[in-house]
């Protein structure tokens, strides 16, 4: 029973976390600072997924294409969660960018939702 209540509570967060992700955050207060720092934590290892458009084009070959690939998402995952810790720990303060996002896109959401709503 324990295990089935934690998948759902698990469940349940992935869940908002997307759907706060799905909304374009205004960047003119410290709660969407927050949560943008806690959705760039929880789907940081998205980017492994949104990096592979550029890495086969990238590369003259597939097996060349699958190595950039990991080092790539790598980066990108680790610059993305950096980034969420940082949003997540100054969140009370407005920094250089009055809470503006430090990286583009926002979220690994925000080109989707873009091309989505339009």
């Amino acid at each position: 029973m324990k295990k089935i209540l934690l998948a759902f509570v698990i469940l349940g967060l992935a869940t908002g976390t997307s759907a706060i992700a799905a909304e374009k955050l205004q960047a003119d207060n410290a709660a969407s600072k927050l949560a943008r720092g806690a959705t760039n934590i929880a789907t940081c290892w998205g980017e492994y997924i949104t990096q592979v458009p550029a890495s086969v084009e990238k590369s003259p070959d597939y097996m060349t294409a699958l190595f950039y690939h990991v080092l790539r998402g790598t980066v990108f995952t680790v610059r993305r969660a950096a980034v969420g810790v940082y949003d997540v720990v100054s969140f009370p303060f407005p920094g250089n960018n009055c809470y503006g996002p430090v990286i583009e896109p926002e979220t690994i959401f925000t080109p989707t939702v873009e091309v989505l709503s339009n």
